[in-house]
C-alpha cells in the first residue's frame, strides 16, 4: 500500500469490501449461516484494517507534533 494515500485509500477499500459482500451475498450457493459468518469474518477484517490505519495516522500525527515542537524551541531559543 502507498504511503500517505489517506481517505483515497479508505474510501477505496470501504467500497471495494461492499462491493465484494454483495456480489458474494448474490452469487454463493452456500447456506444463510456460512454466508453470515463469512460477512462477520469479512467485518472484523475490516475493522483490524481500519484500527491499524488509525494507529499509523496517529504515529504520523505524533511524529509531526515532536517535528514541530523540536523546530519550535529550536526557533525560541
Amino acid at each position: 500500500m502507498r504511503e500517505g494515500c489517506g481517505g483515497a485509500c479508505l474510501a477505496s477499500f470501504l467500497i471495494g469490501t461492499s462491493l465484494g459482500a454483495a456480489v458474494a451475498l448474490l452469487l454463493a450457493p452456500e447456506s444463510g449461516e456460512r454466508t453470515r459468518r463469512r460477512l462477520r469474518r469479512a467485518a472484523e477484517d475490516a475493522q483490524d484494517y481500519l484500527e491499524d490505519v488509525g494507529d499509523r495516522i496517529g504515529e504520523k500525527a505524533d511524529h509531526a507534533l515532536r517535528s514541530v515542537e523540536k523546530k519550535t524551541r529550536s526557533v525560541m531559543g
